[in-house]
């Protein structure tokens, strides 16, 4: 029984690293936190076009060399408030604080560039606030 026990656990790590490379995320050797590959997060400056397309507008210029391709919300607007769950606080603070939250977005590439190489030409594009990881 303690011998299976031991088998199964060990298949369950094996699986566990087999889909972490399939999902394009490694561990570096030195113990931070794993990055994943072909995700960043980017915040933009505010703007009068919706976000997204504020932030296509903005990736023009890098769009072709890493392969840019969905930009979306970070936040997922279903959990903020719905009707059968009641609202969120009307006030204008918190209208304020949700708009500066929905600046901030998930950008996928495909190209092979490590994320901080990404992430450091974003960094530099006019109308980006900040530009960081996907960590794990």
């Amino acid at each position: 029984m303690k011998r299976t026990a031991t088998t199964f656990i060990a298949l369950l790590i094996v699986l566990a690293a087999s889909v972490a490379t399939a999902q394009g995320i490694s561990r570096p050797v030195d113990g931070a936190a794993a990055r994943v590959q072909g995700r960043i997060i980017v915040k933009v400056r505010a703007s009068e076009l919706a976000p997204e397309e504020f932030a296509t507008r903005i990736l023009a210029p890098v769009h072709d060399r890493f392969g840019i391709g969905a930009i979306g919300s970070w936040l997922n607007h279903n959990l903020l408030a719905t009707e059968a769950a009641g609202t969120l606080h009307k006030s204008a603070a918190a209208a304020d604080a949700l708009a500066d939250l929905a600046r901030i977005l998930v950008i996928h590439y495909s190209s092979n560039d490590a994320p901080d190489v990404v992430i450091a030409k974003i960094k530099a594009l006019p109308g980006v606030e900040y530009a960081e990881p996907v960590y794990v």
